[in-house]
């Protein structure tokens, strides 16, 4: 239902996928895939994709909703902004004081007011990533995700297809089934390996590799 509908909408604004997906800061082909159903979007992901598109959320996760909301100038959190432009979801460079401003997300999708933050960070701490669009703010919506990681800590992370991966690198995936993998290469083979349970390891692809994220560093909440 989401896919089919996601795809009449795209195909009706005469909408470029890659455009799209830069601005939700995903793969061209992690959008693919939710299009021809392959994937569904987290609730989280589905509220930005409702906000880029400027519908309500509502639309894609029910049946009976009137379509002529599509046209009505209701946001994906069902308030009328007719003259508001939408949420950007992309990572901003601000020239005047050497800073990059990321939008925040939580790793459960659950917290569905974070979309519409940002974090200001310096440039230099992502020297060496030319697509800042790849950058995350994940905020942590349990205790003890990994490490010493608490509850609404922030973990900075890049798109692992924008980053030089090293053996042993921690490896995110955020949703409903967030993880944490270790990153291991040997020759041509690449593997993600379950923290939690090592034996766990999964032969990855590179295309498949480009939907999970690289941890750049962490930031405690006080």
């Amino acid at each position: 239902m989401i896919s089919s509908k996601l795809k009449s909408l795209i195909a009706s604004r005469n909408i470029v996928q890659k455009d799209m997906a830069i601005a939700l800061g995903i793969s061209p082909s992690r959008l693919s895939n939710y299009i021809t159903g392959k994937r569904e979007p987290s609730h989280m992901m589905l509220i930005m994709v409702a906000k880029y598109l400027q519908i309500d959320v509502n639309y894609f996760t029910h049946n009976g909703f009137d379509k002529s909301y599509l046209d009505s100038g209701v946001t994906s959190l069902g308030a009328a902004h007719k003259q508001e432009p939408p949420f950007s979801t992309i990572c901003e460079r601000n020239s005047s004081n050497d800073t990059i401003s990321i939008p925040l997300q939580s790793m459960s999708g659950k917290k569905t007011d974070i979309p519409y933050r940002k974090m200001s960070f310096p440039s230099v701490l992502f020297n060496g990533i030319e697509d800042i669009s790849a950058l995350k703010v994940f905020i942590c919506a349990a205790d003890n995700f990994f490490d010493s990681l608490q509850k609404d800590d922030l973990i900075i992370a890049a798109r692992s297809d924008s980053v030089k991966l090293e053996n042993f690198d921690k490896i995110i995936i955020h949703g409903r089934y967030s993880k944490v993998f270790y990153y291991f290469q040997e020759e041509k083979m690449k593997l993600l390996i379950d923290r939690k349970s090592p034996k766990n390891n999964i032969k990855i692809s590179d295309e498949d590799l480009s939907e999970y994220f690289k941890v750049l560093f962490v930031v405690k909440h006080y």
